[in-house]
C-alpha cells in the first residue's frame, strides 16, 4: 500500500512538473509570438514615415501660378470654393503604375489636394507596395472597399479601391484640407 501511494505521489509531482513546464512553455510561445507581432502592430497603425509635404514636387499651399500649363478639369463656376485642374501632356503613372487621372485641387488659388483614379486590381496591389515602401505600412480603413490611411504632420494618403466596380483613387492631401 506504501509503494501505491508513493506511486501515486510521483505520478502527481510528475505531472504538476508537466503542467509548469507545459504553463512556462506556452508562456515563452506566447511572448515569441508577441515580440514577433509586435513590430506589425506598431507599423500598421497608419502613421507617415517621410511625409513628402506635398505631391510631385509639388509642396502644399503653393501658388496655382507656379503650376504651368494647368487645365480647368470639368465644369466650375467662379465661386466655386475650390477648382481642379490637371496637366493634358502629364504621364499618367505614379512609381511606374499606369492611371487613369492625376488631378491637383486648389482653394483660394493654392494647391491643397491630388486625386489620382485607376482602375484594376492589379494597379491597386501595384500602389500598395509602392506607398508601404515609401511611407510604411498604412492603417486599414476598410468598410465597404479596401481602404489603407497614412497620416503625416503635413500630409493625408487615402488609398481606396471598390473591387465590386474595378475602380480606386489615391488622394493626397494637405492635412488641414483632408477629405473628410
Amino acid at each position: 500500500m506504501l509503494q501505491g501511494l508513493l506511486r501515486r505521489k510521483e505520478a502527481i509531482v510528475t505531472l504538476g512538473i508537466y503542467i509548469i513546464v507545459l504553463k512556462k512553455t506556452k508562456l515563452a510561445i506566447m511572448g515569441a509570438l508577441l515580440l514577433l507581432f509586435t513590430p506589425f502592430a506598431f507599423a500598421s497603425n497608419g502613421v507617415l514615415e517621410n511625409d513628402p509635404n506635398g505631391f510631385k514636387g509639388f509642396t502644399w499651399n503653393t501658388s496655382i501660378e507656379e503650376f504651368s500649363g494647368l487645365v480647368l478639369w470639368g465644369a466650375s463656376s467662379d465661386n466655386a470654393v475650390s477648382k481642379t485642374y490637371y496637366f493634358p501632356n502629364e504621364p499618367r503613372s505614379i512609381s511606374g503604375i499606369d492611371v487613369e487621372k492625376i488631378l491637383y485641387v486648389f482653394q483660394d488659388e493654392r494647391f491643397i489636394r491630388a486625386t489620382v483614379k485607376f482602375q484594376g486590381g492589379e494597379q491597386y496591389h501595384a500602389l500598395v507596395i509602392a506607398l508601404t515602401d515609401r511611407f510604411g505600412q498604412g492603417k486599414d480603413e476598410s468598410q465597404f472597399s479596401h481602404d489603407l490611411l497614412w497620416v503625416g504632420v503635413n500630409t493625408h494618403i487615402v488609398l481606396r479601391y471598390d473591387d465590386q466596380f474595378d475602380l480606386g483613387a489615391l488622394i493626397v492631401s494637405n492635412l488641414q484640407h483632408r477629405p473628410k
